[in-house]
């Protein structure tokens, strides 16, 4: 599934500008496929607006590398319901963790083991990972990005051997990260994870550049790409 998000990047070829690519498409251009109703109209928006910006702040910080940014959520999040499985926070799990949600973590772990409780994933897999939110400042400390991670799988709930809940089928579910620069070191590692309610609401909040002007800032998500 992840392969699938590939196909909402543009085609590139750096010697034509936009005009250019829409003079060889032709009318082809303008017979593009709407997308699925599942997809919220605003997050469309939302997410196209983010990609923009995306293109201009990677220019001047590696670390604001969309694929990267995406797989590195969608990865460690398959790895920590792995976990979640075993009953164990790995070490490499916490690594990408900040210290303080690692440790929160870690005594959920411990208190699921110590009750005997366990969970399972059927046929898990991510469906996408979206970008919610950019949160770029002068202090590299605080950048930050929110992704929503949608996910479908069966899950049974054990106490001992006994199941105590599970789904009839294959269920979604989504959560909403968020991604910290760790100590300035240019690594993003995970630092919280929002109650669904909180994390839907970020949708209508504008991404942050602290050094872009709003003027500026739509001047960016009015580009393809970065010049």
């Amino acid at each position: 599934s992840s392969a699938s998000d590939i196909l909402a990047d543009d085609n590139f070829f750096e010697p034509f500008t936009k005009d250019g690519v829409r003079h060889i498409y032709q009318e082809l251009a303008d017979q593009q496929g709407e997308a699925g109703p599942w997809l919220e109209k605003k997050v469309e928006t939302k997410e196209n607006k983010t990609e923009k910006l995306l293109n201009f702040l990677v220019q001047t910080d590696k670390i604001w590398n969309r694929r990267e940014m995406l797989e590195g959520a969608r990865s460690l999040f398959l790895q920590l319901t792995l976990d979640q499985e075993k009953g164990v926070l790995s070490e490499e799990v916490r690594g990408h963790l900040f210290p303080e949600l690692g440790e929160h973590l870690k005594q959920q772990f411990d208190e699921r083991r110590e009750q005997n409780s366990r969970q399972e994933y059927r046929n898990l897999s991510v469906r996408k990972v979206e970008l919610v939110l950019i949160r770029n400042f002068h202090d590299n400390k605080k950048d930050e990005y929110i992704v929503r991670i949608r996910a479908h799988a069966q899950r049974r709930f054990f106490k001992g051997n006994t199941i105590t809940h599970q789904d009839a089928d294959v269920t979604t579910w989504e959560e909403y990260w968020v991604f910290g620069n760790y100590n300035r070191q240019g690594i993003w590692k995970l630092k919280e994870m929002l109650p669904d309610a909180q994390g839907k609401g970020l949708w209508d909040q504008e991404n942050v550049d602290e050094d872009t002007s709003e003027q500026m800032l739509k001047w960016y998500y009015s580009k393809d790409r970065a010049l």
